[in-house]
């Protein structure tokens, strides 16, 4: 009954033994590169929405947007954006991979 008893235990302990996770990438990994930010259009207008694209490779990414003004539509490496007054704006894209490794690109755009 005590070698049951034992066996029991380590089982519990094996299998309850939680995988370490890291934020290094393996050698398999795509190496997560920012290539570019770009917006579609050359000149942008009030409440006129824009495409705007974030570049990237890596693996399983992920894409958080921001701006000091104007509205985003949609998410991921493409969406719309468009500002309710005319001035020159800053846009930033913080691309992640499922390491959590990171980039960051800002944009400058004017709009009339």
């Amino acid at each position: 009954m005590k070698k049951l008893i034992l066996i029991i235990m380590v089982f519990a302990v094996f299998a309850c033994k939680k995988e370490k996770k890291s934020d290094t990438p393996p050698d398999s990994a795509t190496p997560l590169n920012f290539i570019s930010l770009t917006v579609s259009d050359s000149i942008l207008y009030v409440n006129i929405p824009t495409t705007i694209t974030a570049t990237a490779t890596g693996d399983e990414l992920t894409y958080t947007w921001s701006a000091e003004w104007g509205t985003f539509i949609g998410s991921g490496a493409v969406v719309q954006w468009s500002a309710c007054h005319a001035a020159t704006f800053v846009i930033t894209c913080k691309v992640e991979d499922k390491y959590h490794q990171s980039q960051t690109k800002n944009l400058n755009v004017k709009v009339k």
